[in-house]
């Protein structure tokens, strides 16, 4: 018995310890992170305005330099004669020009004009006084016996249209204006302010910024209804029903019955000549263009800032501004 118990001690002794069962962690649960965001799209590319198509090159016409002074108005006359002015006056056939002595006043507010005598007139302001001479005797003298009450009394400004069509107009600002015809000379009431007036195929005109005025047989009238415009530059019409108006942004155009407005085929448009319905030319800081009643196109050259496109008639086209004068050479010219 005993030995029975020692023996079952020894075994006991040497048996293994018990396992301690060790319960496995649970597993972490996953990390949460901030779910990420969409990637921002990106900005859509910025879209180019279109360009608008290049003109086609005008080729009816080249232009000849006549002269390389600036030139702001030029007067034909029904002998051929040419007159321009800028700083200075300048006279001759066409060909060629030859400066005149210097008039006295300043002459960038002042025209140049051709009377029925065939010589020369200038007619504007300078500063705040009227300006009127008359070149005769090779020397310019004072016009003022040729316009009657208004070339005394009040100084103002004078404005008008000179020439050997009918009628001449002179008005000074604020007083007066004075018709004159072959028929007779007539007083009327002068429009507000001191617009610029032209003579275009037996039609007076009278434009301000935003007023465009008619001359009738009573004085001037209003023109057009309501106007479309507000910053007019200058006008030319073939007809009442064929009336463009430029400012410079844009150019408009009367039927007759109601005004369209166009886009400007060139940059700063400062003139526009209408020659016939469907022979217009304009012109801007961006040089010449052409409209033949279809098309615009660009005078190649000259390509600086004009302000002036005229003619005695629309076979005989002349561009001015800062560059100078310019008379169209055809091509039957050239090969001439």
């Amino acid at each position: 018995m005993r030995r029975t118990l020692l023996a079952a001690a020894v075994l006991g002794a040497c048996a293994p310890a018990p396992q301690r069962q060790v319960r496995a962690a649970p597993p972490a649960p996953p990390e949460r992170t901030a779910p990420a965001s969409a990637a921002p799209e990106p900005a859509p590319a910025p879209v180019a305005a279109p360009k608008p198509a290049a003109l086609p090159v005008y080729d009816g016409v080249s232009f000849r330099q006549v002269l390389d002074v600036p030139i702001h108005y030029v007067a034909f006359a029904p002998s051929g004669k040419v007159a321009a002015v800028g700083e200075d006056v300048w006279v001759g056939d066409g060909a060629s020009l030859k400066k005149l002595p210097a008039p006295g006043p300043a002459l960038a507010d002042v025209r140049v004009y051709f009377g029925r005598d065939d010589q020369p007139r200038l007619m504007g302001a300078e500063g705040g006084a009227p300006v009127y001479r008359r070149f005769r005797g090779g020397r310019w003298q004072s016009g003022a016996t040729e316009i009657g009450r208004l070339g005394s009394g009040k100084s103002a400004p004078l404005f008008g249209v000179l020439g050997n069509d009918d009628p001449e107009v002179v008005c000074k600002v604020g007083d007066g204006c004075i018709v004159k015809r072959r028929s007779g000379w007539q007083t009327i009431t002068p429009p507000e302010g001191r617009p610029s007036v032209s003579l275009e195929h037996g039609t007076t005109w009278a434009l301000a910024p935003a007023t465009l005025l008619r001359l009738e047989s009573e004085g001037f009238r209003a023109f057009g209804g309501t106007l479309p415009f507000s910053h007019a530059t200058a006008i030319s019409a073939t007809s009442e029903r064929d009336v463009w108006v430029a400012e410079p942004d844009a150019l408009y155009r009367f039927d007759g019955k109601s005004w369209a407005r166009l886009d400007a085929p060139v940059d700063g448009i400062a003139g526009v000549w209408a020659a016939a319905e469907k022979d217009v030319w304009v012109v801007g800081q961006g040089g010449a263009v052409h409209y033949d009643g279809a098309t615009w196109s660009r005078v190649k050259e000259p390509s600086g800032a004009l302000r002036l496109a005229t003619g005695p008639s629309a076979a005989d086209v002349w561009l001015a501004g800062k560059a100078g004068l310019f008379h169209a050479v055809t091509a039957a010219d050239q090969q001439d």
